[in-house]
């Protein structure tokens, strides 16, 4: 005789679910919230080793984080100050010759043309360019609208250091009240898996930022050394790009060559531009990420690629920002996960 399979649903259970659901829903009105939250959360994990130096000096970590901010706005108006008048210089100077630049891209392209056309290439290349074209507004609509949006003006930068300030100073209160939102038998797990999610983002951010300085002072000597234009100005456009991981040095490397091509018409020099990016992009697949950000972080590269798709399909270039983070910080719990499960294995 068969087995009836019965399902059996108490009142608990729709309970269960109907709140997951209430949670699922509010967590999506209060998204951009949630985001200035996070990305708060990774910058006191950026600053929070520092706090501890100077606890450990005797230094209150209120007073200790606000040195960090006055240091790192001095840091910045120093830097400014160096930098500013030669981007500025380049910056005009790029807006002075736009228009020649559009005239000489637009005079190669018909160059192109009439070689590619002569083997019947041309009704497909157009195809292509199209579609890069439709594709390069809504990037560069995105990064518009990503930009803005996130930042929503000075208020929300404030509004993440404010954050940043609070969870660094009030760190184990905030661990204790994690902590007592989870079962007695977990609190103590909860503590430790949030103070190694916190190390793992800023060994990450801390990571991060080196990397960005590393690329962009490269590029930017190496196009300082073959004459290139613009090379502070496409110096820093590496540095910042290099932030989103695969993508970001790609799409500076390929805007940096055309630029130089275009304002140039120099073919030798245009690729020595692109030498030196592909160089610099072979030391930092190589070298650089294997020894700084591989060792800190740990990620696969297929995770980090599939991380990047998904966030840029969720929240546009700022989603693509965040999903390394976010990724970073759940890999520690599919780590403990898998773990509990080999160790659950081997027992039974």
């Amino acid at each position: 005789m068969k087995e009836r399979l019965s399902i059996s649903i108490n009142t608990s259970t729709i309970l269960k679910i109907v709140g997951v659901g209430l949670v699922l829903w509010f967590a999506y009105l209060i998204f951009d919230i949630l985001v200035l939250i996070f990305v708060a959360l990774v910058v006191a994990s950026l600053i929070d080793p520092f706090a501890d130096i100077f606890q450990r000096i005797h230094l209150p970590r209120g007073l200790g984080v606000i040195t960090l901010y006055i240091a790192f706005v001095a840091f910045v108006i120093l830097i400014g100050a160096a930098v500013a008048p030669a981007v500025s210089r380049e910056v005009t100077q790029l807006s002075q010759n736009f228009g020649e630049i559009v005239s000489q891209t637009s005079s190669k392209v018909q160059n192109i043309k009439g070689i590619i056309s002569q083997y019947g290439l041309w009704d497909e290349a157009q195809k292509l360019l199209s579609s890069l074209s439709s594709t390069g507004i809504s990037a560069a609509q995105s990064v518009v609208h990503g930009v803005t949006g996130f930042f929503d003006g000075m208020v929300s930068f404030i509004l993440v250091l404010v954050m940043a300030f609070y969870f660094v100073v009030e760190n184990e209160d905030i661990k204790r009240g994690i902590r007592r939102l989870a079962p007695a038998e977990y609190q103590p797990y909860i503590g430790q898996l949030v103070t190694r999610i916190k190390k793992k983002l800023g060994d990450w951010l801390r990571a991060q930022i080196f990397l960005d300085l590393i690329v962009g002072f490269f590029v930017y000597i190496g196009l300082l050394i073959i004459g290139a234009p613009y090379a502070l100005l496409l110096g820093l456009v590496a540095g910042v790009t290099e932030t989103i991981p695969y993508f970001g040095p790609f799409f500076a490397g390929v805007l940096s060559t055309l630029m130089v091509l275009a304002q140039t018409g120099d073919w030798i020099k245009t690729l020595f531009v692109a030498a030196v990016f592909i160089v610099v992009q072979q030391v930092e697949n190589h070298i650089l990420v294997p020894k700084v950000m591989e060792r800190t972080v740990g990620l696969n590269p297929i995770v980090s690629i599939v991380s990047l798709l998904i966030g840029f399909r969720l929240g546009g270039v700022v989603g693509a920002l965040l999903s390394i983070p976010v990724a970073t910080a759940l890999s520690v719990v599919v780590a403990d996960f898998m773990q509990w499960r080999e160790h659950k294995e081997d027992s039974a």
